[in-house]
């Protein structure tokens, strides 16, 4: 049978997964907050739009779940872990982001600030005594804390922690009176580099959160600590700006973290159509390659005779991330 060959029909199928990675782009946070009485609002998690700049009470919390003055979101699982100073010695928490409920883990002795790190899911922290600073590992099961070194800054003043999506440790230390200092931060071996000051200057931290490689803190404007803000400070400068209005003050409380989304956004065909004009006395092979079929080309179904009219196959099995088709005819 003499065989002849036209490419009637022939492209590529990519499915991909589409990720966002610009630095302007909008996100979520969630913070935590215990107004004062006067200001008529409710204890509890309130959301955070960095593109609107408004905040949003996401759940009422009561008095028994305590305070939270650190958060801190595990990305494998969605897992928030928190610390609660209401007591003596602080706890470390699971926080139920839909309940306000927190789930005791442990009791702490050194730690006042969390962090998780990127890819290992790793908890770390800050804290120690007002006259030895010092990086801890922490157990998340039970809380038990490994010292990893001992930070160069002591005294009085906040102190909070964040990793970066690059594997990038930050830490921010601000001593009564001198303002906040944005610190790189070896997490082997607990040496810092100093980044800058702070600028516009704080004088009152409380936490630090990030979404890729953007980080954020809840922070008071100057010394003014019922005027509280969340900032987006500059990484690479630590100039930081202001989002929004003042969000709703607790003191020392305002533990912040990134609300994770439910999922990547993904984009994915369920099938391919694929037509032609067709003739009678003819017939048709329709064919696929791809790498899964090391790129020979495969029938796809049964031989079909022309019609004179237009005539299509489906090809609904698309595991493959790319095929090529083509088209076969003989009489």
């Amino acid at each position: 049978m003499n065989v002849h060959w036209k490419k009637l029909l022939q492209f590529a199928l990519t499915v991909v997964g589409l990720a966002f990675a610009s630095p302007g782009w909008a996100v979520n946070l969630v913070y935590f907050s215990a107004p004062g009485t006067s200001s008529g609002l409710p204890r509890g998690l309130y959301d955070f739009d960095t593109d609107t700049q408004k905040s949003t009470l996401r759940v009422v919390m009561t008095s028994t779940s305590g305070r939270l003055s650190s958060l801190a979101v595990r990305p494998s699982d969605g897992t928030v872990f928190g610390i609660d100073p209401s007591n003596t010695p602080y706890k470390l928490v699971r926080l139920d982001v839909n309940t306000g409920l927190t789930t005791f883990i442990g009791s702490l002795t050194n730690s006042s600030r969390l962090a998780i790190e990127p890819g290992t899911g790793a908890l770390w922290s800050v804290g120690g005594t007002v006259e030895a600073r010092a990086l801890y590992k922490i157990n998340p099961t039970n809380a038990n804390e490994a010292l990893v070194g001992n930070l160069p800054f002591s005294g009085f003043g906040g102190i909070a922690l964040e990793f970066l999506d690059d594997g990038t440790l930050l830490c921010c230390f601000a001593p009564q009176g001198a303002g906040v200092t944005l610190y790189r931060l070896d997490p082997t071996t607990a040496e810092c580099t100093p980044i800058g000051l702070m600028t516009p200057t704080s004088s009152t931290l409380y936490d630090l959160a990030h979404v890729g490689n953007r980080l954020f803190a809840t922070a008071a404007a100057g010394s003014i600590v019922t005027s509280t803000f969340i900032w987006e400070i500059d990484v690479a400068t630590a100039q930081a700006t202001p989002l929004g209005t003042p969000v709703n003050h607790g003191l020392f409380d305002l533990g912040l973290f990134e609300k994770l989304p439910l999922s990547k956004l993904t984009i994915s065909v369920a099938s391919v159509s694929i037509k032609w004009p067709s003739l009678i006395g003819t017939t048709y092979q329709v064919q696929y390659r791809s790498p899964r079929t090391a790129d020979i080309w495969t029938d796809l179904g049964e031989p079909i005779p022309g019609t004179g009219n237009e005539v299509s196959v489906l090809d609904s099995d698309l595991d493959d991330s790319h095929r090529t088709y083509r088209l076969q005819m003989f009489p």
